[in-house]
């Protein structure tokens, strides 16, 4: 088992709430991620990525598409994930509360219209995380034990 980098974690963090997102919407979408150059576990991410891409795929959900490393001054998603780290960062200096201060103020944006999203960790999120894919994993266990004992059954009967 590989354990995460703490820059996998915040991967992991952040794709939960993508995945949990998509969920919501009967995974009509597909999610391509694109990921800046440079970091040393970036191939962390990428090992987490294709790790979850392979399990929902066994469970039927087809929902990742491929995972692409760039750099800010060819890929517009990344300049603009640039741009919105650096305004977090400024909202958090200003308000050490954090973004949830901010929630009362901000009005819901109409339905179809775009809107804006910050993640902020929580003490137990996580220990959320950590349950939710330890049961998953659970869950995958089980059903391969599922499918061993099914062929062996099936080996033991007459032809």
């Amino acid at each position: 088992m590989n354990l995460d980098s703490q820059y996998g974690v915040c991967f992991r963090s952040c794709l939960s709430h993508l995945l949990d997102f998509m969920a919501s919407r009967d995974h009509r979408d597909r999610l391509n991620i694109v990921m800046e150059g440079g970091h040393k576990n970036l191939g962390d991410c990428e090992r987490i990525f294709n790790d979850l891409k392979g399990r929902y795929r066994r469970q039927g959900v087809d929902i990742f598409g491929t995972f692409s490393v760039g750099a800010k001054d060819s890929c517009a998603p990344l300049m603009l994930a640039d741009f919105l780290a650096a305004f977090y960062s400024m909202l958090r200096a200003q308000n050490p509360e954090g973004i949830a201060a901010y929630a009362g103020q901000t009005p819901e944006p109409p339905k179809g219209e775009a809107s804006l999203t910050f993640l902020e960790l929580r003490p137990d999120a996580l220990r959320n995380l950590k349950t939710g894919f330890e049961r998953m994993r659970e869950l995958e266990a089980e059903a391969w034990l599922g499918r061993r004992a099914a062929r062996a059954v099936k080996m033991q009967m007459p032809a």
